[in-house]
């Protein structure tokens, strides 16, 4: 239209076929889809790796604790795990448990022992009094009454053992 007279006088046809605009969306578009590829790949690999690292002192405690169950007396731990981390504090707290039970069964070994050595005492000398009385003191009533207060002291002795033992095991 002009503008003097405001009637029209012609038309201006634009022809842009948009080609390198269409060509830079497509572009853009495939660089945008391959670096969400290798965005989700590389998320994927080290999300593996994180839990890896989580799950392997896992799988260790898991081990140790097995082999625990199966032999009480093991001496397996769980090694050093160097993490600063929850998973370290309780791989050194399961370790402490273990060293503490391990030290309770030496004990109860050595309880027991020391409660079968105490007990044979009475026991071997009760026996031998008897084979004693058995042999030449049945007639002699001084060997009889000496072997037969010896072998009530004994018997005394060991059921004073047992009652200790008893109390003991409530402790």
């Amino acid at each position: 239209r002009s503008r003097k007279t405001g009637k029209l006088t012609g038309y201006i046809v634009v022809k842009n076929a948009m080609t390198a605009y269409n060509r830079l969306i497509r572009r853009t578009l495939s660089i945008m889809l391959w670096l969400s590829i290798l965005a989700v790949v590389l998320a994927i690999i080290i999300s593996y790796l994180v839990v890896g690292s989580v799950v392997k002192p896992i799988k260790t405690m898991s081990k140790v604790a097995r082999e625990v169950n199966d032999d009480p007396n093991s001496t397996a731990r769980i090694p050093e795990l160097n993490r600063n981390d929850e998973l370290e504090e309780l791989a050194l707290s399961f370790n402490m448990m273990l060293d503490r039970m391990q030290k309770y069964i030496e004990q109860q070994k050595q309880f027991v022992s020391d409660v079968s050595h105490e007990l044979r005492t009475p026991v071997a000398v009760i026996e031998g009094h008897l084979s004693m009385l058995k042999r030449w003191g049945k007639d002699d009533p001084q060997i009889l009454e000496e072997s037969i207060d010896a072998s009530i002291s004994e018997a005394e002795r060991m059921k004073h053992l047992i009652q200790e033992m008893l109390d003991l095991t409530r402790a």
